[in-house]
């Protein structure tokens, strides 16, 4: 069993790797549409 503060620990690990995620995969979209030099009229296609 895990303890209050162990399961704080992990939830706070796993907010902090969603977090990174999001950010990575935002910044690979934001790369492929300034490597496409897409306006935003075209992104939101």
């Amino acid at each position: 069993m895990l303890t209050d503060d162990q399961k704080d620990a992990i939830d706070a690990m796993l907010a902090e790797m969603k977090q990174k995620m999001d950010a990575m995969r935002q910044a690979a979209h934001d790369a492929m549409i300034g490597a496409l030099e897409m306006t935003s009229e075209q992104e939101a296609v």
